[in-house]
């Protein structure tokens, strides 16, 4: 069972650039091709740039969490507690 208070487990306390993030993604996620891990990262470093982070240390890092999540998602690792459980909500009535 799966529970939304687990903490994301870093392979290591940092990384010293992107392609060594790629490489310990594609190890820890051997089931997931190289393009797709290269996309995650590319798609983390674009939504920790748009959040304002301007560290590149701190971009990285972002970027890991981000791209490690995302990876979880797609392998199944982690639920998208999102969807598990969809429930309708009724239409709000608008009054002027």
């Amino acid at each position: 069972m799966f529970t939304t208070t687990e903490r994301q487990v870093r392979c290591c306390p940092s990384h010293s650039s992107y392609d060594e993030l790629s490489n310990h993604l594609l190890a820890e996620f051997p089931d997931v091709d190289a393009n797709t891990v290269a996309r995650e990262i590319a798609r983390a470093v674009a939504a920790a740039q748009f959040t304002g982070v301007s560290q590149a240390d701190d971009v990285l890092l972002m970027c890991e969490l981000v791209a490690r999540h995302q990876l979880q998602l797609m392998t199944g690792r982690s639920p998208d507690d999102a969807k598990l459980d969809p429930q309708p909500h009724p239409a709000r009535s608008r009054t002027r």
